[in-house]
């Protein structure tokens, strides 16, 4: 206590120059975080994005195994995921109760997975995908053994929708942020694999 009465006496502290320094250096700081706070945000957001997408693919793969039945006597042959890269922002799942390998509103049903809107029906910034012709696919899951393969969307240059792309043994999705600085690739495979990068 002495020391400190002794220090008051002699007229010694900070200077309101020096407190202003340290508070301009302080708030620049703060701009360096929040500056640096963007980017690790947009990878949480990608890795959360592809985290989830990853959970969906084998969700739907896992319930072509296991479901037998929508109802009683409607049997599930199988199973299906939507993706457009024309419209970028989303995807969903559906049961391919007519077995055509592509959605149809009337027949065929969305799968709901206790979201808001009660369907698998996501959105991302910015989807891209590689290694395909039709920029819009699906990918089907038969029943019981979760075979996948690859079938065309509603693009009509490359043949009727529902048909099998022949040949592709891996599809690749790239996921990426509206800046484009990183990516996310899960690649699918018709062995059943799914992998990230």
């Amino acid at each position: 206590i002495c020391l400190d009465t002794h220090l008051l006496k002699r007229g010694e502290g900070f200077t309101l120059a020096e407190l202003i320094v340290v508070m301009a250096l302080m708030v620049l700081m703060a701009a360096g975080a929040v500056f640096q706070f963007t980017p690790l945000r947009e990878g949480v957001a990608l890795n959360n994005a592809t985290r989830e997408l990853v959970h969906d693919i084998r969700r739907i793969q896992n319930m072509a195994i296991t479901i037998s039945e929508v109802s009683a006597g409607m049997p599930v042959d199988r199973l299906g995921m939507y993706f457009d890269e024309e419209n970028p922002n989303g995807y969903y799942a559906f049961i391919d109760t007519n077995a055509n390998n592509k959605y149809d509103g009337g027949t065929d049903q969305k799968i709901g997975f206790n979201l808001p809107g009660g369907v698998l029906d996501k959105t991302f910034d910015r989807v891209r995908f590689q290694n395909l012709t039709p920029d819009e696919f699906y990918i089907i899951f038969r029943s019981p053994t979760a075979a996948i393969s690859f079938h065309k969307g509603d693009d009509p240059s490359s043949g009727a929708e529902g048909d099998q792309i022949m040949g592709l043994m891996n599809v690749t999705i790239v996921l990426e942020p509206p800046s484009g600085s990183r990516t996310r690739t899960i690649t699918v495979r018709t062995s059943g694999q799914v992998s990230v990068q």
